[in-house]
This record gives structure tokens, C-alpha cells and sequence, in this order.
């Protein structure tokens, strides 16, 4: 093969007829030769590639060599006998250029080597060795990238500059990141900057901002936003990009623990007034809501109700206005949109049964109306159940059994059945006691205790350890349950997802610990009732400040980004869910569903080598159907 290849460097290529491209720099060169400048003051210049481009009729490429060569020397013009191969002095590199295009570099540092020694003067064009080496550099980078070795990144990168060109525009990024991840945040933002600056293709200053708010905190990214807004002012594409960066980082704000950059939030708030963006301002009560900062959080909770934003608003500011003390005004609103949807009827009802006391606090007598009338409504065992404490706690017994014989007409409940086993014990009714008793012993241990007087403890433990949910339930479906027995049920709740009831059980349980390990066990699993229940920026709020040990949060956290992503990928927002699966990835590895996400994200944002990257890797681990068909779909695609 080596001696075939010295034979064809002796050979000319057949003619390729001129091209306009061709016939445009010819009139250049005889306009330059009519001002008076002779070929004989022409650049001496390396114009290998330029000819094996021109060869291959890979014009593409020869327009870009040509605006590349007359930048690095401005005199210089393209030869007239660019096509004929004879005019580079009868040496023809093609089948050397032919190698470096295959990418096959170690064949061709043989061939170069070979064709050296067998022919004595001979030696390679400059243009070809350079891009030679400065290939083998790209590989290398490359790597050391792959491998996350950064700091033999930045090696390979000051030792070639010429890697960071803004044609070579995916080996900046990668020396940029490598920059921040060996932590020289400065360097790589400088790196970045350097992009936004001197390269002037729309699609890379808008694609390095977007690898850059990957890496970079908000004080490193604000001025290279405002550089891409300075180069782009009237690119609408830009401005797109931008405010969806400026959204993802609001939404990474919402599951943080650092505060927005002031001149981040700022522009933010500009954006949403400006354009009445309902999401924006929803997601700047929640961003406010998780700083504790109560007062902006109502006042963008109403603005994002006003601006259509629907019924998360109003849950959001019904908590804020609860912590801000304003209890009326908060209730009056969870009354108003009650019936709009489940989640503020739920707050609704939390608010009055909180205010209703009994089991041991004065009741309200006002709210007590309230909710009775509520419950006459909705045929609401729970609010009827709560009712019937509240009259014992009054010492109205005839009341207190109406409502929970009511309770128990409208759904067979345990905490209704014990409430009106204890009212029969005081009425001294033991024939009627006794029934009920025999009714529920084998499904309520409470039942079953006072009916023995004791009665050991409840195995509903391990009932939820042998998967046994529903005599779990039964087990632990009694209103004088202690304070494990209320836990035990909590996650039995959970595994029957009756994500209600064990909500308002966790939150209960929260309220009266009195240990911290009790707290941290209760707060965990009411964090994940919020998690089931589809309320994640709810559960982002109330995670913030719950004292819990980090690895637990960090699992929390991951499957509320990870819900949130799924949602921001089936609206459309490709580069939000990519955002939010980042920050999954830095607190824990991808599930497999969730990296399939991934990939499709960045395909649909048109990163097609980072799709494909994503799926190689899936597909390296996993090698499943999904995987598999997505790889051919981008094969297809890089041949059209």
C-alpha cells in the first residue's frame, strides 16, 4: 500500500472543471494584478489542503480554506491553477489527505514516514503535519475529557491553542469545563467569554452560553449573558434561548440551597411583569417561598393567579399567607377555589381542621360550623370523623355519636368506628359496644384492645415488612394509636398510595414529636405523600427547611427534579428538563428511563452529538430496544 501511495504523489489528479467559487477568486486575482500587484509579490503559502479540497470537489471546505488562508495573508489570492494538480509541482497528497480525512492518523504518520525514506527530498506539506498534529491533539483532548481527566485537558489545550478555534468550537467547551471542574471557575469562564467574543455564528454564541450556565455559577454567567445580548441584540432565536436559560436557572433555584444572584432575580422579575409570563411568576412564589421571604412570594403567587397561572397559584398563596399570619384572608381564598381543585380543597380542609382542636385543645366553635356544613356537602368522612373528636372533646356525646355513625355511612373508617366505640363505652351501652366490637375486632387492633383491656403490641410492623398493606391497614386503622403505630401506618398508607391520608398523618405526626430521629422519620415520608401527589414545588418549599440528613434529602430532591423534568419534557421544553436532569445527576447516578430522557432532549434541541454520545452510553450498559433504535435514527439521519 506504502509504495502504491509513493507512486501516486508522482501522479497528477484527472482535471475538475472550475467552479464559480473558482471563477469569483480569479476575478479577484486579476483585479489585484491590474492594481499594480504582480504574482511575484504573492505570500509564500501552504496550499495543500487548499488543493486536495479542490480535488475532491469538497467545495464546502475549499470556500472556508480560502477565506481562512486570505485572513492569515491578505495579499495572497488563490492560483488559477487551483484544480490542476500539476500546479503544486506535480505532487499529489490526496491519498495522504485521504487518511487524515478517515481519521486513520497512526496509517498516516507510517505512509509520511515510509514515503520519506523511499523518496530522498521528498517531505510532506507543512499544512498537512499541522493538521496532523493539531488531530492527534483533538484525540487526545478528547480522552482526557472522556475520562474526566481535566487537568491533562488543560494540559493538551496550552500546549495547542489552536484547538479552541471557533471551527474547532466543541474543543473550546470542553476546555472550559475542564477549567471549572479543576476548579479554575475564572479560567473557564474566561474561555467562554474568549467564544462569545471573537466567533460570530449565532448558533455557537447561543450554544456556548448554553454550555456555560451548565458549569458556571450566576455571578460567572450574568456577564456572558449580557455579552451574547450585546452581539445578538435583534436575533430572536438568541432572546429565546436566553430567557430559557434564565428560566431553568429559577428552576434550579427552586432546589437549591444558595439564592439567585440579586441582578439574575432582577432580570427575572423584569421578564415575567413585562410579558405577564404566568409560569414565571408561579415560579418565582415558589423560588421565594423556599427562601422564607413570604411577603414576594404572595405578592407573585397573586400575580401568576391574575396572569392565569390556574390553581397552583392559589395553593401557593394560601401557605403564604398562612405564614404571614393572615389566617382569614388565607381560608377565605381556599374557600373561594375549593372546588377548583382537589389540592385547595385540601388545604382548605387542612385549614379548618386545624383551627377545629379537640384530642386534648379548646374547639372552635365558628370553624366547627363551617365544616360541618362542608361536610353535610361533600359527604366527607374524614371532615365527619374529625367533627365527632371535636363533640368529645365538648363532652357532647350525642353529637360526637351522630358524627361518627355518619362518618361511617359515607366510608367505612377505623378512626370513626373507634370514636364511636369509646362513646358507647362512656354511655355505659355495653350491649352496643359489644356488637361493634365484634363487627371490627379482626379489622382494628384498637377495637380489639379495649374490648380485651390490653392486648400486646400491634404486628402491623410486620405486616409492612412482609408487603402485607392491606392487614397493615387493618391493624393500624384506630384513632388512640401511639405514636409508632400512627408512623407504621403512615407508610402502609403510602404503599396502598392513599397519598392523602398519609399526608395529613405525616404532617400530624411532625407537629407532635418530640424526638428528632421521630421528626426526621415523619417529615421524610410527608415529603414523599407531597412527591406522590404530583405537588413538587410544594415539596421543593417545605424540603428546604426540614432538618433532614443530606443523603435523604438528596434522594427527595432527585425524584422531584426528576418529576419535574418528565413534565418539562412532554411541554416542550427540552432545554429545562436537560437543566433539571443535570443538577439529578450531580446528586446521584440517572435511572435508565430518566437517561433515555436525556437523550431524546438533546435531540429534539438539536444536540445531536450529545444525543448520540447519551445513547452510545445507554446503549454500552443497557443495549435495550429503546437504546438501539435510537442510535439507527441518528445513523439515518448523519447519512441524509
Amino acid at each position: 500500500m506504502l509504495k502504491r501511495l509513493s507512486l501516486c504523489l508522482l501522479l497528477g489528479a484527472a482535471t475538475i472543471y472550475a467552479t464559480p467559487l473558482l471563477q469569483a477568486s480569479h476575478a479577484l486575482a486579476q483585479e489585484s494584478d491590474e492594481s499594480g500587484e504582480s504574482a511575484a509579490t504573492q505570500p509564500v503559502v501552504d496550499e495543500s489542503a487548499l488543493r486536495y479540497y479542490a480535488r475532491n470537489r469538497d467545495l464546502d471546505r475549499l470556500e472556508a480554506e480560502i477565506r481562512r488562508l486570505r485572513a492569515e495573508h491578505p495579499s495572497w489570492q488563490p492560483p488559477e491553477d487551483l484544480f490542476d494538480p500539476e500546479g503544486a509541482g506535480g505532487f499529489d497528497e490526496g491519498p495522504l489527505w485521504q487518511l487524515f480525512a478517515e481519521g486513520r492518523y497512526a496509517e498516516l504518520r507510517e505512509a509520511i514516514a515510509d514515503l520519506e525514506q523511499e523518496t530522498p527530498g521528498w517531505e510532506a506539506s507543512a499544512e498537512l503535519l499541522s493538521q496532523l498534529e493539531l488531530a492527534e491533539a483533538h484525540q487526545r483532548l478528547r480522552n482526557a475529557a472522556e475520562h474526566q481527566q481535566w487537568r491533562r485537558v488543560i494540559e493538551i489545550a496550552q500546549a495547542q491553542p489552536a484547538l479552541s478555534s471557533c471551527e474547532r468550537v466543541d474543543n473550546a467547551w470542553i476546555i472550559a469545563e475542564a477549567y471549572v471542574r479543576s476548579e479554575q471557575p475564572d479560567a473557564g469562564a474566561e474561555v467562554y467569554r474568549s467564544i462569545l467574543a471573537t466567533c460570530d455564528e449565532p448558533n455557537i454564541l447561543i450554544a456556548t452560553l448554553q454550555k456555560a450556565s451548565e458549569v458556571l455559577d450566576d455571578q460567572r454567567l450574568l456577564p456572558l449573558d449580557q455579552l451574547v445580548e450585546q452581539r445578538l441584540a435583534d436575533n430572536e432565536e438568541a432572546a429565546a434561548a436566553r430567557a430559557a436559560l434564565q428560566r431553568g436557572r429559577l428552576a434550579e433555584g427552586l432546589s437549591g440551597d444558595q439564592p439567585l444572584a440579586p441582578q439574575l432575580l432582577s432580570t427575572l422579575e423584569e421578564q415575567a411583569r413585562s410579558a405577564q409570563d404566568a409560569e414565571a411568576a408561579l415560579n418565582l412564589g415558589w423560588y421565594y417561598a423556599g427562601q422564607r421571604d413570604w411577603q414576594p412570594a404572595e405578592n407573585w403567587f397573586s400575580l401568576a393567579h391574575q396572569w392565569g397561572a390556574g390553581t397552583s397559584a392559589i395553593e401557593g398563596r394560601v401557605q403564604a399567607l398562612m405564614r404571614l399570619g393572615r389566617t382569614s384572608e388565607a381560608e377565605r381564598l381556599a374557600a373561594e377555589h375549593a372546588g377548583s381543585s382537589p389540592a385547595v380543597y385540601r388545604s382548605y380542609i387542612g385549614l379548618l381542621t386545624q383551627r377545629l382542636g379537640g384530642r386534648g385543645r379548646p374547639v372552635n366553635l365558628e370553624v366547627a360550623g363551617r365544616l360541618a356544613a362542608y361536610a353535610d356537602r361533600s359527604r366527607d368522612a374524614t371532615v365527619a370523623q374529625a367533627l365527632g373528636w371535636a363533640a368529645l372533646e365538648m363532652e357532647d356525646v350525642t353529637a360526637a355519636e351522630a358524627w361518627f355513625r355518619q362518618s361511617l355511612a359515607w366510608r367505612e373508617n377505623e378512626n370513626a368506628a373507634v370514636g364511636l366505640a369509646v362513646v358507647l363505652q362512656r354511655q355505659g351501652n355495653t350491649e352496643a359496644f359489644n356488637q361493634l366490637a365484634s363487627a371490627w375486632a379482626s379489622r382494628s387492633s384498637r377495637i380489639r384492645e379495649m374490648q380485651a383491656s390490653g392486648g400486646g403490641t400491634s404486628p402491623a410492623a410486620v405486616a409492612l415488612e412482609r408487603g402485607e398493606i392491606a392487614r397493615c391497614l387493618r391493624l393500624t386503622d384506630g384513632a388512640q394509636l401511639s405514636a409508632g403505630e400512627r408512623e407504621i401506618r403512615g407508610w402502609c398508607l403510602l404503599e396502598a398510595e392513599r397519598t392523602a391520608e398519609a399526608m395529613e398523618l405525616f404532617r400530624s405526626l411532625m407537629e407532635q414529636s418530640s424526638g428528632q430521629a421521630r421528626y426526621a422519620q415523619a417529615a421524610h415520608g410527608y415529603l414523599l405523600s407531597l412527591l406522590q401527589r404530583g405537588l413538587v414545588e410544594e415539596a421543593f418549599h417545605e424540603m428546604r427547611g426540614l432538618p433532614l440528613p443530606a443523603e435523604q434529602k438528596n434522594e427527595l430532591l432527585a425524584q422531584a427534579l426528576a418529576a419535574k423534568a418528565l413534565a418539562a419534557y412532554e411541554n416542550g421544553d427540552y432545554l429545562h428538563a436537560l437543566r433539571l436532569i443535570e443538577v439529578h445527576a450531580r446528586l446521584m447516578p440517572l435511572p435508565y428511563d430518566l437517561g433515555i430522557v436525556r437523550g431524546w432532549a438533546y435531540y429534539n434541541s438539536n444536540q445531536y452529538q450529545r444525543a448520540r454520545e447519551t445513547f452510545d452510553r445507554l446503549d454500552r450498559q443497557y443495549s435495550t430496544h429503546d437504546s438501539r433504535s435510537a442510535l439507527q435514527l441518528l445513523r439515518q439521519r448523519e447519512l441524509k
